[in-house]
């Protein structure tokens, strides 16, 4: 009868793409790694993998047992999940995935207080821009996703989390540091430092601007960054202004010698949001949403 680790050892070998690998990740030796898939092989009367020059390559058969092994381990891991909630010891596994705001400035003193409270639950967090997140979640990477931006994926179910605001700043070293709003329209005249693409920043920033009758190439865009720590770091040695969350700069405001520039026009207000597959429910993730959402709401 196929077993989880036959499975899950299959699992890992084409995703991996190589019995080293595989063999190393389940902490197995590699003669072990091969028992186990000649064994599923045997059980399933088909040829699961081929053995090439680059590695392993799955066969048809090969292919349409991962597609259905990935839905099997996930729904293993939803059952441990749930019955460790039905018993409140909360030993589950709960991955994340967040935006780079996100993952930087607002989940971890949430996970702390998160772990407190579930001292069993094993907890991993994944830091990429609101697109990559959104893959990752698709391809089954992570259960939870918390992200910046437009909810405008149709697979995906967005829950609101926590409001924002995008906020332009700049250095006291640099010579704009004197200003204290600027208009829209004089905007183009200053040489900017913003989120790279596909981030949810710069989603948020082009609606923003769009809505404004600006287009994000009409400005002088100096430089686009990865990180809001990367854009404060350029900040701090040039002459330019940067766009950032408000949460990312609030205590560089007093300490780090930074100041906001007021926009004439109104603020950039946006929000966060958790994001999950549509049609399918986890009791741990939607364990984590309530609580992080009462933390949050007191």
């Amino acid at each position: 009868m196929m077993n989880e680790i036959r499975l899950l050892t299959f699992y890992k070998v084409a995703v991996r793409r190589s019995f080293s690998r595989a063999a190393e990740e389940l902490n197995l030796t590699q003669p072990a790694i091969s028992k186990q898939i000649r064994v599923l092989e045997e059980e399933l009367n088909v040829k699961l993998i081929d053995r090439t020059q680059n590695g392993v390559e799955l066969t048809p058969q090969g292919k349409l047992v991962f597609q259905h092994a990935e839905i099997i381990l996930k729904n293993f891991q939803n059952l441990r999940n749930e019955l460790s909630l039905l018993t409140e010891k909360h030993p589950g596994e709960l991955h994340l995935g967040a935006s780079t705001t996100a993952a930087q400035y607002i989940l971890p003193p949430l996970l702390a207080k998160y772990k407190q409270v579930n001292a069993n639950m094993s907890i991993s967090l994944l830091n990429e821009n609101s697109t990559r997140i959104e893959q990752l979640l698709l391809e089954g990477k992570i259960n939870l996703g918390i992200i910046e931006g437009l909810p405008d994926n149709h697979e995906l179910e967005y829950t609101p989390f926590l409001n924002d605001e995008l906020v332009a700043i700049t250095h006291q070293n640099s010579k704009y540091f004197k200003l204290d709003s600027i208009s829209l329209k004089k905007l183009p005249a200053f040489p900017l430092v913003i989120r790279e693409e596909g981030s949810g920043t710069l989603e948020v920033l082009k609606h923003y601007l769009l809505s404004k009758n600006i287009k994000l190439t009409d400005l002088n865009i100096m430089m686009q960054l990865g990180s809001t720590e990367s854009i404060k770091l350029f900040l701090q040695n040039s002459d330019a202004i940067g766009i950032v969350s408000i949460r990312a700069i609030s205590k560089d405001i007093i300490n780090n010698g930074f100041k906001v520039i007021e926009l004439d026009e109104g603020r950039i207000n946006r929000k966060f949001y958790f994001i999950q597959i549509k049609g399918i429910t986890d009791l741990l993730t939607n364990h984590f949403i309530r609580f992080a959402l009462s933390i949050h709401n007191q």
